[in-house]
C-alpha cells in the first residue's frame, strides 16, 4: 500500500487484504483521519479499478494509481500484473482509465516531482510461479510521465542502478527521486539466503537531468518501511523519538540544503531488515 495525504486525512485507494501469498485487493477507499483518529470506509472502487502493490499520488486534488497487481503474489496462486494508469477524483469517486506505463511493475512507491509521475523500481512479481522466483522479477527501467502534457505519453528515463521492490521512495526539496532499502535477490542478508534480502543502498533520481547518484547507505537494511522529508527545525522538536530497536529503528541522514538555506533530512522508520523477518 502507498497511502498518500490529501486535505489533512489518509488516503489508502489501492492495496491488498488478507493473508500472504494470495491477498485480494480492498473494495472501497480508505481513509483516516488523524485529528479524530478514526478509520473510515469511502467509495465503492469499481471492479476493474481494483489492485494492491500499486504506486499512488495526488496531483490537482486528483489521485493517480499506477500498476500493481492482483490476486497475490504468486501466478501459481492467481496473482496477475494489473498494467495501466487510473485516475481517481474523490468528488465524485469516478475512475477514468489512462495510458499504461510502458512495464508493468508492483511493490514500488511512485513519486510526484513537479508535475511528472516518476516510477522507478518494484519487481514483475506475478511473473514468478512459486516461492523461489518471488523476488527475482525485479524492473530496472525508470519511468515518467507529464500530468500537465498527458499528450507526450509515458517516457522511458535511465534504468536504477541498483533494481530492487519494496523501497521506501520519497522526494527531496530539489525535486529529486530517493529510492531507499529494498529487496533482491542480489543482497545477503545476516548469512541467510539472498532470497531473504533488505537492502542498505539509497540511490537519488534527478528528472531535469536523467542521472542516478549514490547517496550514504541507511544503517539498517529495511524494505516495506516508510519515509518523509522534514525541516531541520521539526527533526529537532522530535529528536527524543529517534529511538527504537531492530528494524523498528527510526534513521535519519542529512539531504541538502533548501532554497532557504535550512537542512532537510530524512526520515525512515519501521520496515522489515530482512525479507524473512
Amino acid at each position: 500500500v502507498q497511502p498518500v495525504v490529501w486535505q489533512d486525512k489518509v488516503w489508502v485507494v489501492a492495496g491488498f487484504t488478507g493473508p500472504f501469498v494470495a491477498e485480494v485487493q480492498i473494495p472501497n477507499v480508505i481513509t483516516f483521519d488523524p485529528a479524530k483518529d478514526q478509520l473510515s470506509t469511502g467509495c465503492a472502487i469499481p471492479e476493474e479499478f481494483r489492485r494492491g502493490s500499486a504506486g499512488v499520488v495526488v496531483h490537482g486534488d486528483v489521485f493517480y494509481v499506477v500498476n500493481g497487481a492482483t490476486n497475490g503474489h504468486l501466478q501459481d496462486f492467481g496473482a496477475k500484473p494489473y498494467h495501466g494508469l487510473s485516475r481517481f477524483d474523490p468528488s465524485d469517486c469516478s475512475w477514468t482509465a489512462l495510458a499504461p506505463p510502458k512495464y508493468p511493475r508492483d511493490h514500488f512507491e511512485a513519486a510526484l516531482s513537479g508535475s511528472k509521475i516518476v516510477v522507478a523500481g518494484g519487481r514483475n512479481t506475478p511473473q514468478g510461479r512459486g516461492f523461489e522466483e518471488l523476488f527475482h522479477w525485479t524492473v530496472a527501467p525508470t519511468e515518467w510521465l507529464d500530468l500537465e502534457r498527458l499528450d507526450l505519453g509515458w517516457q522511458q528515463a535511465a534504468d536504477i542502478p541498483t533494481p530492487r521492490a519494496g523501497a521506501m521512495t520519497v522526494v527531496d526539496n530539489r525535486g529529486r527521486v530517493l529510492i531507499m532499502g529494498g529487496e533482491s535477490e542480489t543482497e545477503p542478508c545476516d548469512g541467510i539466503s539472498a532470497q531473504y534480502s533488505a537492502h542498505k543502498s539509497v540511490e537519488r533520481y534527478n528528472p531535469a537531468t536523467d542521472q542516478w547518484e549514490t547517496l550514504p547507505d541507511l544503517q539498517l537494511g529495511r524494505h516495506t518501511g516508510g519515509a518523509c522529508l522534514v525541516a531541520a527545525s521539526a527533526l529537532r522538536a522530535g529528536a527524543s523519538l529517534l529511538a527504537s530497536d531492530a528494524a523498528g529503528a527510526t534513521r535519519s541522514v542529512h539531504v541538502d540544503e533548501g532554497t532557504t538555506g535550512r537542512p532537510f533530512y530524512l526520515l525512515t522508520a519501521s520496515g522489515v531488515g530482512c525479507s524473512g523477518d
